[in-house]
């Protein structure tokens, strides 16, 4: 005699109307989120932009102190100027470059340190040059 087998199936329960509405909607928001990257893989890498804003800010801050550093009456004018506005279009640089990298995920820190450090010798450069139009 062969034994009897028996298979035992689960019977589904019931669901209120609302249940299965909200089901199938967070259904379909998982499956929509799962399916579709947010960030598309082929993005700009904006790291040579980081590292630029903090080079070109490294390079402004070491001409702004070597011109607080040198004596204004050992160099001509034309050389101040010519110093003023190469360390103001570094700064600018700086301040471009570094906003530019803002949106990448890798080099985020030296974007901001960049940006940062770019804003602020340019303030220091300009309260330097009001100071010295008042004098």
């Amino acid at each position: 005699m062969d034994p009897i087998k028996y298979e035992v199936q689960q019977q589904p329960q019931p669901q209120s109307q609302y249940q299965s509405q909200y089901q199938s909607q967070y259904q379909s928001q998982y499956q929509y989120q799962t399916q579709f990257n947010p960030q598309p893989q082929n993005a700009a890498d904006r790291y040579v932009f980081a590292v630029t804003s903090f080079i070109v800010s490294l390079i402004s801050i070491f001409m702004f102190v070597g011109m607080l550093a040198m004596s204004v009456n050992d160099m001509s004018d034309a050389a101040v100027g010519l110093i003023f506005v190469a360390n103001l279009f570094f700064l600018v640089l700086g301040i471009i470059f570094g906003a530019m990298s803002l949106k990448s995920t890798r080099g985020k820190g030296l974007g901001i340190s960049g940006f940062v450090v770019s804003l602020i010798v340019l303030v220091l450069l300009l309260l330097l040059l009001l100071i010295g139009s008042m004098v």
